[in-house]
């Protein structure tokens, strides 16, 4: 499932960077170096993706795409974009050059909702914490299906990213809620290591209360929606997971972090 897209682009004046020169530009295309291929523009949410890399005039699109990241450590707004426009005859001289570019957001979405089966014993949501999230973000994706649907279908982590030892995560803003959601991720590469699976790859938990408990459990649940294309572990970007919580079975470990080294147990949720 991916976000909505906005062709926005007319209104980003000043917060434009070419990713071939380095040189940033007001609404419309670099003039420095008349970039033919692929243009980024971020809307100024590229946080400090130029902080230690600056990209030289000549360099190809690989190390280009690669060496744009930015660091992570929680978002709540301000999201990282990217889009390209494709010119196969360069830009028209003596006038200014504007495009609509749709864009695409280089983080996943996390939402979290309760629709417990009928048999399923009682259960609140009190949090939801997305663990070892990579701790960079790949602002340009390293291939995109096409400019014009940009969509991607395997994910791009930067050269050097690593898992954070933090968790980022919500708490619930009501005393029962339905959902809790609105957690963003970078993408993550899916994994086929058992030990691997358990032990590095991205998981989100869920801390809640069973059955009328007053103590609290936390539940493990995986990015492992079982579609092809979709392997354990993986996250990509501008795509929204949803972990639709089924049934309850049991209590869940005493602490999160337990939970999230373990494997999922006492929960049947649907990841879609």
């Amino acid at each position: 499932r991916s976000f909505g897209r906005r062709p926005a682009f007319a209104d980003c004046a000043d917060l434009g960077q070419c990713v071939c020169c380095g040189q940033k530009y007001a609404g419309q295309l670099c003039s420095r170096c008349h970039h033919r291929h692929a243009l980024c523009d971020w809307r100024g949410n590229y946080g400090d993706a130029f902080a230690n890399y600056a990209p030289a005039a000549g360099s190809d699109e690989a190390t280009v795409r690669s060496g744009l990241g930015c660091s992570f450590a929680g978002l709540t707004g301000n999201l990282p974009m990217y889009g390209e426009v494709t010119l196969p005859n360069g830009l028209v001289p003596g006038v200014e050059n504007r495009f609509d570019i749709r864009m695409l957001r280089a983080v996943a979405r996390v939402d979290v909702e309760k629709e417990l089966d009928a048999d399923s014993r009682s259960f609140r949501i009190a949090s939801v914490a997305v663990y070892r999230p990579n701790d960079r973000i790949q602002i340009a994706p390293n291939r995109l299906a096409s400019a014009d649907t940009p969509q991607v279908t395997e994910p791009s982590v930067p050269p050097g990213a690593g898992k954070s030892p933090v968790p980022v995560g919500v708490a619930a803003a009501e005393a029962d809620p339905s959902a809790v959601g609105g957690i963003y991720v970078p993408e993550a590469a899916g994994e086929t290591d058992a030990a691997a699976q358990l032990s590095d790859v991205t998981c989100i938990v869920v801390g809640g209360y069973y059955d009328g408990a007053s103590e609290l459990s936390y539940y493990r649940i995986d990015f492992n929606p079982g579609v092809e294309g979709h392997p354990f572990g993986q996250v990509l970007r501008n795509h929204k997971y949803v972990f639709r919580i089924k049934k309850v079975t049991g209590t869940g470990w005493s602490d999160a972090a337990s939970a999230a080294e373990n494997r999922a147990t006492s929960i049947v949720a649907q990841v879609e």
